[in-house]
């Protein structure tokens, strides 16, 4: 199996120059960066639900049902209040995405046996505001966004 932390929405960066004693409220809103389809293959070889809810069962996570598209939700909003800050700052989406090969035997008949791929994600996803230039351990999804934004 493997799991992954990926970019999925970014803001505009916005640069911000507040003095001391000013504090200024601001609303970045991420916009998507990729598109992530859930699924089961090979299509029609066995019920998809029963694939994702083994998967659900290993990694413990709720996930995304076969056969829908990720879209950004209220998560793409993110609003905040600075008080004495300077620098470039973005909002960045990230998700949790699984990916798993299985191979599924029928005992009731000699059939070969069917292998495939489930790939999904984690409905739960986490937001980041980031300086870009910041020296601090980000996120991955997070260092994705910032060599996509900060240049």
């Amino acid at each position: 199996m493997i799991r992954r932390q990926v970019l999925a929405g970014v803001s505009d960066a916005r640069r911000f120059d507040i003095r001391d004693g000013v504090t200024v409220h601001a609303t970045f809103e991420a916009v998507p960066v990729r598109s992530l389809h859930a699924g089961v293959t090979p299509e029609g070889a066995l019920d998809p639900r029963a694939a994702v809810l083994a998967l659900e069962k290993k990694t413990g996570a709720e996930l995304a049902e076969a056969g829908t598209d990720f879209t950004l939700g209220a998560d793409r909003v993110q609003e905040v209040s600075f008080n004495k800050s300077s620098g470039v700052l973005f909002y960045a989406v990230g998700v949790t995405t699984y990916e798993a090969s299985f191979t599924y035997y029928c005992a009731l008949t000699d059939a070969t046996p069917i292998r495939g791929t489930v790939a999904t994600w984690s409905p739960v996803r986490y937001g980041d505001l980031v300086k870009c230039g910041i020296d601090e351990k980000l996120e991955p999804a997070s260092i994705e966004a910032e060599r996509l934004v900060c240049r």
